[in-house]
């Protein structure tokens, strides 16, 4: 079965009637969508459409960090105040003991260890 390249579709913008800014986009509108120009009106109230779209999502995501942080406040208060003197911790975690590692000998020892064939 032979495969076939999706056709790449190209938008022929008329731009020799552009006056001010706001015509470009008029003129994209109209090559992209096929529909009338639109008017400076519609291209204001679509911009503050968007606009309050952006200012609510950022208002509402300021709250839900606000929230975020108080909470975390809170916690890491209750966990001050449920602690015990700090001394006494550090001195807890002093007390533990360690366990030692066994450390693997350098790698060349090992690998002279092994052509020689010593334990």
């Amino acid at each position: 079965m032979k495969s076939t390249k999706p056709v790449k579709k190209y938008v022929i913008v008329d731009l020799t009637n552009i006056e001010s800014p706001s015509d470009v986009y008029a003129a994209f509108v109209e090559a992209k969508c096929g529909v009338e120009p639109i008017t400076k009106e519609e291209m204001f109230n679509y911009a503050m459409h968007v606009t309050e779209l952006m200012n609510s999502t950022i208002v509402k995501s300021c709250a839900s960090l606000m929230d975020y942080i108080d909470a975390l406040i809170d916690t890491i208060e209750s966990a001050y105040d449920n602690q015990e003197d700090p001394d006494d911790l550090v001195i807890k975690r002093e007390g533990e003991e360690e366990e030692k590692v066994e450390k693997k000998p350098n790698i060349f020892k090992r690998f002279w260890n092994w052509i020689t064939r010593k334990k």
